[in-house]
């Protein structure tokens, strides 16, 4: 039940209700990382770092949630419409509705118990490692990225598309990795931000 009280808790952090689209989940955690942004605010209390971490697990536990089952943690699964039927009384399709939101709500404490890192001894869940950043070198001769390239200011979608792979969120004129993100004009790199939550393979964490 502490792991549904956490899922519930990043819906009350993001300003959202449990029956929100996957859209809205979408948006509000954009804003929520958008907001806490290094450039805003350069030093952040370990505290609020955690829980963006926090927020940052949460988030992909349930968009994987989502990919899996086709609803979020919290909402009741689309059915198709039923043929005609008697009108069930009130208080049983009350009674139909709430077992159908405690199946859900049980489903995503499950998936969060197996998925929620174990915690350390600071009472905090540990962070995944982040991934290696590869060591830098030249293109090959076909004028394709290489493993161990990096994003640089001028690299193309196509590069960035093989060193850091697809986007989460893809805003036309900028790609989201998390609290991590890349924008681009004609189609070019002009600017990125990488986060220590989910490090991009750049030279530095933003454009110098």
């Amino acid at each position: 039940m502490a792991q549904i009280n956490n899922f519930l808790a990043m819906y009350g952090r993001l300003g959202l209700d449990a029956d929100c689209s996957e859209a809205e989940l979408r948006q509000a955690y954009r804003r929520y990382i958008a907001d806490r942004h290094p450039d805003r605010q350069r030093e952040r209390p370990a505290m609020e770092l955690a829980e963006v971490q926090q927020v940052t697990a949460m988030f992909a536990a349930a968009m994987a949630f989502y990919r899996e089952r086709g609803h979020l943690p919290g909402s009741a699964p689309a059915r198709a419409t039923p043929p005609p039927a008697p009108a069930p009384s009130r208080r049983r399709g009350k009674k139909k509705a709430h077992g159908l939101l405690l199946v859900a709500l049980v489903a995503a404490g499950l998936l969060l118990w197996h998925a929620w890192p174990a915690p350390t001894e600071t009472g905090m869940p540990a962070a995944s490692p982040p991934p290696s950043t590869p060591s830098p070198r030249k293109d090959g001769a076909d004028g394709r990225a290489t493993p161990e390239s990096f994003i640089d200011a001028g690299s193309t979608r196509r590069e960035v598309l093989d060193l850091a792979g697809q986007p989460q969120l893809d805003a036309g004129d900028r790609w989201d990795y998390g609290p991590s993100w890349v924008r681009f004009r004609d189609d070019r790199v002009v600017d990125w931000y990488s986060s220590p939550l989910r490090p991009l393979p750049v030279r530095s964490t933003s454009t110098p």
